[in-house]
């Protein structure tokens, strides 16, 4: 877990920078929820899903979690 949150760290850093960033904020929330912080992934995943421009990164970030989770048809 020390490696995601340094990872977390960097990222959450990168945001402060580019503030609302679906690429960054997809990361975060994949790496919260691969080091098994299921609040916070949650919390991304909102963040994501509620920005009002859907891009692209939205869908592949909900792709990359389905596979995390060997539900790729999800």
């Amino acid at each position: 877990m020390e490696d995601a949150d340094t990872a977390i760290g960097f990222l959450r850093s990168a945001l402060i920078e580019i503030p609302n960033d679906p690429v960054l904020m997809s990361e975060i929330a994949i790496y919260y929820y691969r080091s098994g912080q299921q609040k916070s992934f949650e919390e991304y995943k909102k963040k994501l899903e509620e920005m009002p421009d859907r891009s692209t990164n939205l869908y592949k970030f909900l792709i990359k979690t389905a596979q995390l989770d060997d539900k790729p048809e999800d």
